[in-house]
């Protein structure tokens, strides 16, 4: 297994492993107490936060990869098998996503300042041009 970077393409099945996950949550029964009864509505508000999570400044979205090696082990037989209700796996492209983190940075630090005032997409710009020699001056 592995993790990176969510994209735009991963958050539907994000969006879909949230609905059993928080269900049953005493905050989400309360705030949404149809959800069960309306399980599509829960998962296009997800949907909604996860896309203003990736986007937003001082949120930083991972997504947890299946691997073929962990696939092969997934399907062996096991010699206890647990009872739990876990969300159908999702393909992207060639990936299984199979878990997701999302992260806020809080402080006052000037790291936790530089996190607040970009994107994810600003911050991985402006790394990769710090450290990427430019065209002109390779050749």
């Amino acid at each position: 297994m592995r993790i990176r970077r969510a994209t735009p393409g991963d958050l539907s099945t994000t969006a879909t492993f949230s609905v059993p996950a928080f269900m049953h949550d005493e905050l989400y029964r309360f705030t949404y107490p149809f959800a069960a009864r309306y399980p599509e509505d829960f998962r296009q508000y997800y949907l909604r936060k996860h896309k203003q999570r990736n986007a937003q400044a001082g949120y930083v979205f991972w997504v947890a990869i299946l691997d073929p090696a962990d696939e092969a082990e997934e399907h062996a037989p096991k010699q206890e098998a647990a009872q739990v209700d876990h969300a159908p796996l999702k393909s992207v492209g060639d990936e299984k996503v199979v878990g997701y983190a999302i992260w806020h940075r809080y402080g006052q630090s000037e790291q936790a300042k530089s996190w607040q005032s970009q994107t994810w997409a600003e911050c991985r710009k402006s790394r990769w041009e710090e450290r990427s020699p430019r065209r002109s001056e390779t050749d």
